[in-house]
């Protein structure tokens, strides 16, 4: 999976293309600012990453991208809050995707039905420790 080309299409699509394109690529550990291991993570200093072994279900990597490019275009200091939220609601609207609970932790891909991912591919929230 080319991330590069899948990243300028959601900028295009989702964003106008607003997006700074960041440095690309794919980590075999993420790791929050806790140490919490992630999928994929957005840092604000131009890098996205998301985990390799996640590279075969190219519709998990591209919820997991528009998830962390929302990160992207409001700043990684209002984590999931009411500002994220808002933004993640209009890339939903604009891009066809499920609508942002209160929590847009897991969005979108908590709003995905059972095998959306593929055979075998199953996406749980994890929770909050």
């Amino acid at each position: 999976m080319e991330l590069k080309k899948l990243y300028d299409y959601l900028n295009a699509q989702a964003f106008g293309g607003e997006l700074v394109p960041p440095l690309l690529f794919a980590a075999h550990v993420i790791t929050d600012a806790k140490g919490k291991n992630r999928l994929a993570g957005w840092a604000d200093d131009g890098r996205l990453a998301v985990r390799v072994d996640l590279l075969p279900y190219p519709l998990l990597v591209a919820d997991l991208l528009i998830h962390e490019m929302v990160h992207q275009a409001v700043g990684s200091k209002f984590d999931h809050g009411p500002v994220f939220t808002q933004r993640a609601g209009v890339v939903a609207r604009r891009m066809g995707l499920p609508t942002p609970g209160v929590d847009g932790s897991c969005w979108p891909m908590e709003g995905r039905p059972v095998g959306f991912y593929g055979p075998g591919v199953v996406y749980e929230r994890e929770e909050a420790s």
